[in-house]
């Protein structure tokens, strides 16, 4: 359907596609409604003309020449609760613009001849500092359940039931941002969208009114070139009847598991390409939407790429760029590459019919198994750049040069064929080599335990300031402890800090053994315990560790440490936590768990076991 028809209906008062327009009446109390937003459809329009009221309602400068960022919004009512508007009570809006209405929430529009609810919505678009570069606004009218499995109120009694929801198309009046005389520059930004931005509506909760997406702003990228393997369909070209759909497919052999999937050569001839929704199906049945319905206008024809990384929809759709899925294609990767793939063409709406000449599919499969499989050119057993093959297994680094595997747990070995070989096995001291997942936190270790007397574990963390993140932990032991159990610290053994949480490791700090701090020795011993002391914190970040020989209950060991060499990540910690303390050249090892945390969050982890005692 063309704008133009839009705006004659829209103008004879009536409604294609139902708008929002909200208010909760006094009397109606309970649990209240929740609105919540959600955005899509969104397209970038240069040149574009707007309705002459658009104008005079301050959404454009102009009426003509303007880029515009369009989008859809859809406004769902989550609440246990209906949303009742009733009727907004107002005159002949068409004959009384301006005029107030019965409900104070309304007044009859400018210039577009029906009810407005002043600022029902407003856009921003947002830089990558978090910035608002500029807004836009959007008032509602006829507030009705459109998406809903049992409608209760229409344009004449309006509201939006428990789990139902309405819907601004992109190409109604004011449904976008307009960009022209902000001169916004090209990049990548951030589309927020707010409905009852204000906060005239009573919800049960105000958190979750609005949404946002990824906007490309200027030309999408070009594709990058082809390195992988491409399978192009062969029974085009189809043609898309009106109102119809299509559906091409295309097989492949066995190739293994999906790496790296773009959707190629995507090409057709269609007039209002805003017509179409393209849908890709891989052969376990897995969905991905390419083109949404409602995009990109008027605009004819289409020959474009798609992966996951391009840029959001950015019109036309003829120039061979490469753009982002509407749902990802992330959901394919690892599945099985052979089968029947299938890409369905829709015609949503009437009056004009096209052809489907084209598309591919460009897939790399098992690259990053360490094993040369079709379509390869190297596999170093793994999927990342800068080592001795490329991310899509299809460039080898020079011979000879340097190279970790970290597959293998090997530094300082040399590329060879596109292969990282020879090398030293060395893993941080809290992990152990489990090729070919590299250091791994170890699956079994036997360690004393703690005993059920006491331990306590706290962690900070100050993500602007590393110097004041900081460690504590203390522990009993559950077993009789000999001080040559924590072998040499004076002359040879290193002792290693570990916390681990259910993600993997979370700190890591040694403790060397001998050296001198502060023109003494870092370590100092008697008959029952050992005790290392490094105000300067050198080299990771412990300052105080005390090794405590005797028997179960008595023995133990108190470490601290503080500042950015700790190394410390993010907390917010999952599951179980463990502390442990491991030693060179030996197997001894200590550690307690913890199931439960005092506080557990970004900041702080503090926990602690048995009875506190000081």
């Amino acid at each position: 359907m063309r704008n133009a028809d839009r705006s004659f209906l829209l103008a004879s008062g009536l409604r294609l596609i139902p708008l929002l327009a909200l208010i909760l009446l006094p009397e109606r109390s309970s649990a209240l409604p929740d609105l919540t937003a959600e955005v899509f459809d969104v397209n970038i329009a240069e040149s574009d003309t707007v309705n002459p009221g658009d104008v005079v309602e301050g959404c454009a400068g102009a009426q003509t020449g303007r880029r515009l960022l369009h989008f859809s919004l859809r406004t769902r009512n989550l609440g246990p609760d209906d949303l009742i508007m009733g009727d907004p009570a107002c005159p002949n809006c068409s004959r009384n613009p301006g005029a107030v209405c019965g409900n104070p929430l309304y007044v009859c529009s400018e210039a577009h001849g029906h009810p407005h609810f002043e600022g029902f919505s407003r856009a921003d678009l947002i830089d990558a500092t978090g910035q608002v570069v500029v807004s836009g606004h959007k008032q509602g009218f006829c507030l009705l359940d459109l998406d809903c499995d049992d409608p209760v109120y229409t344009c004449g009694f309006q509201g939006i039931s428990a789990g139902c929801s309405d819907v601004y198309d992109a190409g109604l009046p004011c449904q976008y941002i307009d960009l022209t005389d902000a001169a916004v520059p090209d990049g990548t930004y951030t589309l927020r969208v707010a409905v009852d931005a204000d906060s005239r509506i009573t919800e049960a909760d105000e958190s979750n009114n609005s949404a946002s997406v990824p906007v490309t702003i200027g030309a999408p990228p070009e594709p990058p070139a082809i390195t992988c393997p491409v399978y192009s369909a062969t029974d085009l070209p189809m043609a898309i009847l009106d109102e119809g759909s299509v559906t091409s497919t295309l097989s492949i052999a066995d190739l293994g598991l999906i790496q790296h999937l773009r959707v190629v050569n995507l090409e057709g001839r269609h007039t209002y390409v805003s017509d179409l929704r393209m849908t890709l199906r891989s052969p376990q049945g897995t969905t991905a939407t390419l083109l949404p319905g409602g995009t990109c206008g008027d605009s004819d024809d289409f020959y474009f790429d798609v992966a996951d990384g391009g840029s959001t929809l950015h019109c036309p759709l003829n120039d061979h760029r490469l753009r982002a899925p509407a749902t990802p294609l992330a959901p394919l990767l690892g599945e099985a590459a052979a089968g029947s793939w299938t890409l369905e063409v829709e015609d949503l709406e009437t009056n004009d019919t096209g052809w489907l000449d084209g598309w591919g599919l460009e897939i790399c499969a098992d690259c990053g198994n360490g094993t040369l499989d079709a379509g390869e050119t190297c596999d170093d057993g793994n999927t990342a750049d800068g080592d001795c093959c490329s991310a899509n297994c299809q460039i080898p680094a020079t011979d000879g040069t340097a190279c970790d595997d970290p597959a293998q747990c090997t530094v300082g070995g040399v590329c060879t064929s596109g292969v990282c070989t020879g090398g030293t096995v060395r893993c941080d001291p809290c992990l152990t080599c489990s090729p070919p997942q590299g250091c791994v936190p170890p699956e079994h270790v036997l360690c004393d335990a703690m005993s059920t007397e006491a331990a306590s574990l706290l962690l900070v963390d100050h993500p602007n300031d590393p110097k004041h993140d900081s460690v504590a932990w203390r522990f009993t032991s559950g077993s009789p402890v000999a001080l040559l159990d924590f072998g040499s610290p004076t002359t040879v053994t290193d002792l290693t800090l570990c916390i681990f949480d259910q993600s993997g490791l979370k700190l890591s700090s040694t403790v060397p053994a001998a050296g001198t701090c502060h023109e003494k020795p870092c370590w100092r011993a008697d008959p029952t315990k050992l005790k290392y002391v490094d105000s300067e914190r050198t080299p990771d970040g412990i300052e105080h560790l005390l090794l405590r020989s005797g028997e179960a209950g008595r023995a133990g060991l108190l470490a601290r440490g503080q500042g950015e060499g700790l190394g410390l990540t993010a907390l917010d910690l999952n599951g179980t936590v463990t502390a442990r303390l491991v030693r060179s050249g030996g197997p001894a090892c200590w550690q307690a768990e913890f199931a439960t945390a005092q506080r557990n969050d970004a900041r702080v982890y503090k926990a602690r076991t048995g009875p506190h005692r000081r």
